[in-house]
């Protein structure tokens, strides 16, 4: 067999980058060899020479649904700890926040085991995974989920969940909607002695189910329209988890070119007066906001673009967000200032996401260990969209977190804009070629969309 000769001088420094390319450090999940990849960066661009398409996340950045993905983990974090109420734990803090947004499950799970170590029961780790593990093989509706579980299951108790008498009370749990105490401390008293789930990967994969059961059972009621119950006292309902974020209906009706000349009268729902303006800007403000309209409605009347959602939720979690983000666009396209035809047009034209998104890209393109801030969600997006290489700087994208931003620069964009809100504003954006707190409105009525020229 013949040797390999490698030039380590060649690897770091490849002819085929210029020499003032960025580079950036990605921290792997455990387990993943190496633990740490550098990689280059797509050159920062604060403009673009003509805009062709755009890549967008989209919890935090398209949709409120953040919050139900915080609120997961801290279900996880509680019932591991046993301090689930917060006369006990006040809960997550902001400081939390740059380590739980925007990075991969497994990665905002070592975090939160790392920081809470000294909280941890390990008996509760076991005692919520089982409850966690029941309730999938019971009512879980994602194949893939529920096989992870299930490899899980089998590791942690060495029991198949399809042994006949096990699989026999699921089927009757299915039937039933619900899972009979006296079932649980049966199948508990069993399994319960013959587990130890290891701190390290196993910790986290149990701890990933935990959080994925309570992220699941609110996603099944949202999508089955039941009110969601565990925040205090009172119930939510979907809207309150998932809902459009500032000008998302806006933004997409623009860039597909889907406006009619007459949109001026939308301008004051977009709320230019939230970002800030230079002096200069803010003298001549409505007059640049029109002017900034205008043009761009008549741009994209013409040149509509290609868009893409990309996220690090699998396609089923994805699928129910966007659904019920589509009904809050219509619904908040019923109450636009146009005529009655042109509503009817717009909520057809946003009868569902796939009429929308020229690429659709979730977790379940790819792998646990390769979400963002790694390159591949947004280089499927790119590939999906027919974007050579030769192209990407005529491409924006739009991140509300910082490993979303790294995720967009390392798939080789330079005009990479983070979108912060307060969840994310302590965030590290300094790979971002724009920061905006004024979010998509911003970007549309101040800055023509970093169109050059």
């Amino acid at each position: 067999m013949g040797r390999i000769s490698l030039d380590i001088n060649v690897l770091l420094k490849p002819e085929y980058l210029p020499e003032e390319t960025e580079w950036g450090e990605i921290l792997n999940p455990q387990g993943v060899f190496p633990e740490r990849e550098i990689v280059p960066l797509g050159p920062k661009s604060a403009t673009v020479p003509d805009l062709k398409a755009i890549v967008c996340d989209m919890d935090g950045t398209t949709t409120t649904t953040e919050a139900l993905c915080i609120h997961s983990l801290e279900t996880m974090v509680r019932r591991i700890t046993g301090r689930l109420d917060a006369a006990l734990w006040e809960g997550l803090t902001p400081d939390d926040s740059p380590h739980i947004i925007g990075n991969s499950t497994t990665r905002h799970v070592e975090y939160l085991l790392n920081k809470y170590r000294p909280h941890i029961q390990p008996e509760l780790v076991s005692d919520s995974f089982l409850n966690a593990a029941f309730w999938f093989f019971a009512f879980g509706r994602d194949a893939r989920r529920v096989a992870e579980v299930a490899d899980n299951f089998k590791r942690f108790t060495g029991f198949s969940y399809k042994d006949n008498k096990l699989a026999k009370e699921i089927s009757q749990w299915k039937e039933q909607g619900r899972i009979p105490v006296e079932s649980l401390i049966f199948w508990k008293a069993r399994l319960l002695p013959k587990m130890e789930i290891e701190p390290g990967v196993s910790e986290t994969n149990a701890a990933i189910d935990i959080y994925y059961q309570r992220y699941h059972e609110i996603l099944n009621a949202i999508d089955n329209g039941l009110p969601i119950t565990g925040f205090g006292d009172g119930e939510a309902s979907g809207s309150s988890f998932i809902s459009p974020m500032p000008g998302v209906a806006h933004f997409l009706s623009l860039i597909k070119g889907w406006l009619p000349e007459n949109s001026q009268s939308l301008l004051p729902l977009l709320k230019p007066t939230e970002f800030d303006m230079t002096d200069t800007e803010r003298s001549r403000s409505a007059d640049m906001i029109k002017e900034n309209w205008a043009y761009l409605s008549a741009h994209f009347r013409k040149n509509p673009l290609k868009i893409a959602l990309v996220t690090s939720s699998i396609f089923w979690e994805a699928d129910i967000v966007m659904r019920q983000l589509f009904v809050g666009i219509r619904e908040e396209i019923a109450a636009w200032p146009l005529g009655e035809r042109q509503i009817c047009e717009l909520q057809e034209r946003f009868s569902h996401y796939e009429a929308v998104y020229d690429a659709f890209v979730t977790a379940s393109d790819s792998h646990e260990i390769r979400l963002k801030p790694h390159r591949d969600l947004y280089s499927i997006a790119l590939r999906q969209m027919g974007i050579k290489p030769t192209d990407f700087d005529r491409v924006i994208g739009f991140e509300d977190s910082a490993s979303g931003i790294f995720s967009i620069r390392a798939a080789g964009i330079g005009c990479a804009v983070a979108l912060p809100f307060h969840q994310t504003a302590n965030h590290d954006f300094s790979p971002a070629a724009h920061i905006l707190k004024g979010a998509l409105p911003e970007a549309i009525l101040r800055h023509r969309l970093f169109l050059k020229g």
